[in-house]
């Protein structure tokens, strides 16, 4: 099946999503930290439905080295990856807003919060 692309796209160094006309997002390449989505760290070369989250309709996708952001159509916003990241001053950072404690990898989609 081919996979007509909206015009939400990202493209990193280690990795790339987008998301497609009916709103479903794929993602492909380096798959360390989970930032793949698929709920494992497995690479993957070509554009691949993140299944988890395939009932849900996108409307903008973004990422970083480690992790993947996007919001839906309701306004919902999901992040999965490396939720840490230190800073130049060597302060770690919970990118993703989990809070303390908790995994250090989400692999899988993961509802952050709403937007209104």
């Amino acid at each position: 099946r081919q996979m007509c692309i909206r015009d939400s796209v990202y493209t990193g160094l280690k990795h790339s999503l987008a998301i497609s006309e009916e709103g479903l997002i794929y993602s492909w390449g380096l798959g360390q930290f989970g930032r793949l989505g698929h709920g494992n760290n497995n690479n993957i070369k070509h554009p691949t439905l993140i299944e988890s989250i395939s009932r849900t309709r996108f409307i903008q996708v973004d990422g970083a080295p480690n992790f993947s952001l996007a919001v839906s159509e309701s306004g919902q916003i999901y992040g999965w990856g490396n939720r840490k990241h230190k800073t130049a001053f060597n302060i770690p950072v919970d990118v993703l807003g989990l809070g303390e404690g908790g995994e250090l990898e989400i692999s899988t989609p993961r509802l952050l919060s709403s937007v209104e």
